[in-house]
């Protein structure tokens, strides 16, 4: 279903999982359509929820609306298809303008250029260009041949806590009250 992707909840990120295990041994490999406001946690959620995976997920979106006459959107969907569809790179990834980057490893850097998403201090898996260039010293290799597996039961009461200097002992406490579980 059609949903903007700022409105994502932990039942969503299941509901893609989910959708992914009961497809997982029909197809090669998977592409996710996804706005850009949450892609990013989405990448990273699933790449934890995915366990023993063996196949290319990979999320992806546009800056422009996709009907529109100049939209990048196009482009990164054909991209991650052929991507997932002729290359073995077993992890949750995202692909926009040109690159695909381990998801897990991804921020949002711009609202508006095309360029929206990087991993710092990552280099990307994949670059599209005239061919296909991809960097196998990057991919992770599983090691195990464990089922593949999904992970469902998400916690909520975990949470970021950006830390900076002087930050009062006071605010870190008040932080992990509960019902914060982990951080």
């Amino acid at each position: 279903p059609l949903l903007d992707s700022s409105n994502m909840t932990f039942s969503d990120w299941v509901k893609i999982a989910q959708d992914i295990q009961q497809s997982y041994e029909f197809f090669d490999g998977f592409v996710v359509l996804h706005g850009t406001d949450t892609l990013s946690y989405t990448a990273s959620a699933l790449s934890f929820m995915l366990e023993n995976l063996g196949k290319t997920v990979i999320i992806t979106g546009s800056q422009i609306p996709i009907f529109e006459t100049r939209t990048d959107g196009k482009d990164n969907l054909m991209s991650a298809l052929i991507i997932a569809g002729n290359y073995v790179i077993p992890e949750v990834c995202v692909f926009f303008n040109s690159k695909l980057f381990r998801g897990n490893r991804t921020i949002k850097i711009s609202s508006a250029a095309l360029d929206a998403f990087n991993s710092p201090n990552v280099t990307p898996l994949a670059k599209m260009g005239i061919n296909v260039e991809i960097d196998y010293r990057s991919i992770f290799r599983p090691c195990t041949v464990a089922k593949f597996t999904v992970h469902s039961k998400l916690n909520e009461n975990v949470g970021i806590l950006r830390i900076f200097p002087n930050m009062p002992t006071q605010t870190i406490s008040a932080f992990l009250q509960a019902p914060m579980l982990g951080v």
